[in-house]
């Protein structure tokens, strides 16, 4: 870490007094190497698949034709690696994500991920669950102008994601989230910000159910 990062790290410290404890085990650290694993093959991924896209639309536009089997044959081989850590991750989940994975719309492998996230970290409140996600709206403000409300999205960018494809599962098939999904979109809100907004009531009652009687 350079000197900029650390005087950074600092004023985080002092500033964001509101912070999770952090308590990791060895087997929380060694579960999250195979979530680091994922999200970092799965990013290799999308930017393959990016390319390929791009590649095949240019070559189409002047004329010409490509062979991209060995692209094509890669991303089968990535495919076949990220079903491999999926299914490690569900076989190592752990007691508490096979408790959460029993909620309709929640999958062993979306509550192994996020259970492994949080194990070892402390969290007083579910506004602070939510914070850690990046899931938090903040406001930009100066004087009496007053921005639009956008996520903070600090912390890891790939739980995110699960979160936001956990929220979407939850809006399709289990029917409490799929209520307040659907007032959310009678009231004209956008697709994501329905999507996301269930992400976070979810994160709310995984504090309440789960986090929170541990802590106490």
């Amino acid at each position: 870490t350079d000197t900029v990062d650390a005087k950074r790290l600092a004023e985080i410290g002092i500033i964001e007094q509101d912070l999770p404890l952090f308590f990791d085990t060895r087997e929380s650290l060694s579960a999250r190497k195979y979530h680091s694993l994922y999200a970092k093959v799965q990013k290799v991924k999308q930017q393959l698949s990016r390319a390929y896209k791009e590649a095949t639309e240019s070559a189409e536009k002047i004329g010409i034709s490509l062979n991209l089997a060995s692209i094509h044959n890669c991303l089968k081989q990535i495919e076949i690696t990220l079903k491999i850590l999926k299914e490690i991750i569900e076989e190592n989940a752990s007691e508490l994500s096979e408790k959460v994975a029993e909620v309709k719309g929640v999958s062993k492998f979306q509550a192994s991920l996020l259970c492994n996230a949080v194990a070892g970290r402390t969290f007083e409140s579910r506004d602070q669950l939510i914070a850690f996600f990046g899931l938090d709206v903040r406001v930009r403000q100066s004087g009496n102008f007053r921005g639009k409300e956008k996520l903070s999205k600090r912390g890891n960018s790939f739980y995110r994601l699960i979160l936001f494809q956990l929220g979407w599962s939850l809006a399709r098939h289990n029917e409490l989230f799929q209520q307040y999904y659907q007032r959310l979109r009678d009231n004209d809100k956008h697709y994501y910000t329905c999507i996301l907004a269930t992400a976070r009531k979810f994160l709310k009652f995984f504090f309440a159910q789960y986090l929170k009687p541990l802590n106490s």
